[in-house]
């Protein structure tokens, strides 16, 4: 087991913002998403199959047809943006100081709600991106955005290093 390498990043606050950042991370295979996706095919293609016969005749069909794909897709687009606000409003519901230590067998997170520690074992996903570095485990979540860091780059290397222990664990 490759310990990480220990490292204090500054005390910064999170906001609703840095939470709406992971929920609103490309991920494969939401199911929610495919149900309501159908849902709405579904209820556009039952609306169109109840029109009188002389609105779809022809290419009225289609404009009716591709206009409800439209709107099915704009009202999804609409839900998965109101549940990602709604969740990142429940994971950060006022902003919190809170201060990262990234320890040799897991992360410390210091805040004003106490000390919690992510231990390496816990640890399920890293993600860095341009702007934040996520370390999620099965029930928590450490957020630390880019202003702590050096740089980007600093960000990235940091990322990769939890990521390289973590394999040196396999």
């Amino acid at each position: 087991m490759t310990p990480f390498e220990p490292r204090s990043l500054a005390s910064h606050t999170l906001t609703s913002a840095d939470a709406l950042a992971w929920e609103t991370l490309p991920r494969d295979g939401r199911r929610s998403d495919f149900w309501l996706l159908i849902g709405l095919a579904g209820g556009g293609g039952m609306i169109l199959g109840f029109l009188p016969d002389e609105w779809t005749d022809g290419w009225r069909f289609w404009a009716i047809g591709g206009f409800f794909c439209v709107l099915a897709f704009g009202i999804f687009v609409l839900v998965r943006t109101l549940l990602a606000y709604r969740k990142a409003r429940r994971r950060i519901p006022v902003p919190i100081t809170q201060t990262v230590d990234i320890l040799p067998h897991g992360i410390a997170v210091v805040s004003g709600s106490g000390r919690r520690v992510l231990a390496r074992e816990a640890i399920a996903t890293v993600v860095a991106t341009a702007t934040h570095l996520f370390v999620a485990g099965a029930d928590d979540l450490v957020i630390v955005p880019l202003g702590v860091f050096d740089d980007a780059a600093d960000l990235q290397r940091t990322g990769q290093m939890i990521e390289a222990a973590l394999r040196d664990d396999d």
